[in-house]
């Protein structure tokens, strides 16, 4: 199957065989190629995009607005963007470089740097939440490690292509809109 260029993403249906279920271009929503990372705001009712020091809502209506990062006190220092992006809880997003991450704190509008994450891969390319205490963590390719925040371990590398068909060379952004779906963005085969 040849993928259109641009962003385009594979939505896994979260059933426990997470089966790949259908594509969806998000090139309609003004998004650019250039896209570093994304997360689903709970406290926003928004889906954000990260890209460089930028971060562009888009609310359920389509609707979209932009800011600059350095409006929260801008990414770490050393920082050029962020390479995943999760939900902590509502009000919190955790912005990771590598396996590096800061808080995104929605109630305070701040970004701050905290260092190290446990046990995640140095490669991280991106994250997003499985269920309510499970996150994932891409590290490249297809494959990804699963870090259960109640027991504070990471499982095993695990591929999406022992999952069925696998098209994506490899998954740089994921977004969990709380839809029933988990969006995986990357580029073609």
């Amino acid at each position: 199957m040849i993928l259109k260029k641009g962003i385009v993403t594979i939505a896994l249906f979260l059933f426990s065989c997470c089966q790949v279920y259908t594509q969806i271009d998000w090139a309609a929503y003004g998004l650019n190629a250039n896209m570093d990372a994304s997360v689903f705001v709970p406290a926003l009712k928004m889906n954000a995009f990260f890209s460089g020091n930028s971060i562009t809502y888009v609310s359920a209506d389509g609707t979209l607005s932009e800011n600059a990062l350095a409006s929260y006190g801008g990414l770490p220092n050393g920082w050029q963007r962020s390479s995943a992006a999760v939900k902590w809880d509502d009000n919190t997003v955790m912005l990771f470089n590598g396996f590096n991450y800061a808080v995104f704190d929605l109630n305070e509008a701040t970004i701050t740097f905290r260092g190290p994450f446990p046990d995640i891969p140095e490669t991280t390319e991106a994250a997003v939440e499985f269920g309510t205490t499970q996150l994932l963590f891409f590290t490249g390719g297809a494959t990804f490690v699963i870090y259960d925040k109640e027991s504070n371990s990471v499982s095993e590398p695990q591929s999406l292509k022992d999952y069925g068909t696998w098209e994506m060379a490899s998954v740089e952004a994921a977004l969990n809109p709380l839809d029933g779906y988990i969006y995986l963005f990357g580029q073609g085969a």
